[in-house]
């Protein structure tokens, strides 16, 4: 409002500054003159009242965000690690020992130096001999209650091993102790502590880095691979051509054959048609989450059907059609009988792996990827998919695969070293030349990876 009055006010006095320039001696000279000393009033009283009106809001936002500060300080419970000791740390750094599994060799501080004092024995942090860290949690409540108290480890959210979470009535200053093991890898390790109130406000994270130098580990990592493909269902009607082609090819380029050069062992499983029900599918995971180590490598690759579904809030969800289901086309069973994306996460969280990547072939498989992304906290890997939410997955029969397949086998083989970006482009690359073949202009393949998940090497020859 005031910005216009003065372009108003600037335009009047302009134009009779024009007016005074043609007629000196004219007898609105004065007049003129007048008007200019008015304007330059008006723009001076302008420029004040806008001064105090900036002010003015200015102290008000502050004010406000004051007292939304105070506010959620009421309501937002405050979630900290009280083991390992953080203080003035930026991150504890330990080394492997035979006798105690681990302890502390030095830390870092930062912040002001302050006076010497005598020093004090470093505790000793609670690490096993397996290498797994002892972290407890703790969350307080400050008015709003809590849940969801969780701790991640470069990304993967860890399971409790003591002191379960139970949501209850409001009780400010109750405190929650949550104990975890953390499976350490060597060199960084990223801890995140979280937590949210009853209402679902998330609170301040308490993040911690732990410098793990543990004796270099003799050999490479094993490589745990779980492939599973179908063709035959106990439903005919919904048999495929190259969904057991596709995981046997897969299995035999990244399991049986030992050429790769990455792994100092590969531990292999595949379930194949009739055999690929829920209950199985199920309990290989299980079986591989008590095998695997931290510093090994976890790939899961899936060819068959798949369906994306709408959750309990309205998210699709990716399912992952075992052989079992009787019908695709009623939602209630293929719910029942298949695993979805979230049950997929979760056994992906009990493998202690801590390099992971799922490979699905399956139509909609892109939905998958989403669940990982809406929940991407819950769990560090890479997601591999052959189409989005809305596509089909097509195969080929001359060229004996699905094609997303086909360019993953074709990628391994014409490349000595991989990882798992250079296998992803790879494949995009292979897609690009075979589009004007196959007529695949709305085909796309997806990759996505979770936060701070590891790059690692699938092949290094």
């Amino acid at each position: 409002m005031f910005n216009n009055l003065l372009k108003i006010s600037l335009l009047l006095s302009l134009t009779f500054l024009l007016a005074s320039a043609h007629a000196a001696e004219d007898p609105f000279s004065k007049f003129a003159k007048d008007v200019k000393k008015r304007d330059q009033a008006i723009l001076k009283a302008v420029q004040q009242i806008e001064e105090r009106w900036d002010s003015f809001y200015a102290d008000e936002f502050e004010d406000a965000t004051r007292n939304l500060d105070d506010a959620l300080k009421q309501v937002i419970p405050t979630i900290e690690i009280i083991e390992p000791k953080k203080t003035t740390t930026r991150g504890l750094q330990l080394a492997a020992d035979e006798s105690s599994g681990c302890k502390v060799v030095s830390s870092q501080t930062r912040g002001f130096k302050k006076k010497k004092k005598k020093k004090k024995k470093a505790e000793e942090p609670g690490c096993g001999e397996d290498g797994t860290l002892r972290v407890v949690v703790r969350a307080t409540d400050q008015g709003g209650g809590f849940q969801e108290i969780v701790l991640y480890h470069n990304g993967k959210r860890l399971e409790s091993v003591e002191g379960e979470v139970k949501s209850g009535p409001v009780q400010k200053g109750k405190t929650q102790l949550v104990t975890f093991r953390v499976p350490l890898v060597p060199r960084e390790n990223y801890l995140r502590a979280e937590a949210k109130s009853l209402s679902r406000v998330r609170a301040r994270p308490w993040q911690m880095v732990v410098d793990f130098e543990a004796p270099k580990p003799k050999g490479k990592p094993d490589l745990y691979l779980y492939v599973v493909g179908i063709n035959k269902y106990s439903n005919p009607k919904y048999n495929l051509n190259y969904g057991r082609p596709d995981a046997e090819a897969v299995q035999k380029a990244l399991g049986d054959n030992l050429k790769l050069g990455a792994f100092e062992k590969v531990h292999v499983s595949g379930i194949y048609d009739l055999e690929a029900t829920k209950e199985n599918i199920t309990a290989q995971f299980l079986k591989f989450a008590k095998q695997a180590r931290p510093r090994d490598v976890f790939i899961f690759y899936y060819a068959g059907h798949g369906r994306t579904l709408k959750d309990e809030n309205g998210n699709p969800m990716f399912y992952l059609v075992s052989s079992n289901v009787g019908a695709l086309d009623q939602d209630k069973t293929v719910k029942k009988d298949g695993l979805s994306g979230l049950e997929l996460i979760n056994y992906s969280k009990k493998i202690r792996a801590g390099k992971q990547m799922f490979l699905f072939d399956a139509c909609e498989s892109g939905s998958v990827a989403k669940a990982f992304a809406r929940i991407q906290r819950e769990n560090g890997g890479h997601i591999l998919y052959a189409a989005a939410s809305n596509q089909l997955a097509t195969e080929f029969e001359s060229l004996g695969h699905g094609i997303f397949t086909y360019t993953l086998l074709k990628t391994l083989e014409d490349n000595k070293k991989l990882n798992v970006s250079l296998l992803s482009g790879g494949m995009d690359f292979l897609l690009e030349e075979l589009k004007p073949e196959f007529n695949l202009t709305d085909q796309t393949f997806g990759y996505y990876r979770t936060l701070e998940a590891p790059n690692f090497a699938i092949k290094s020859m």
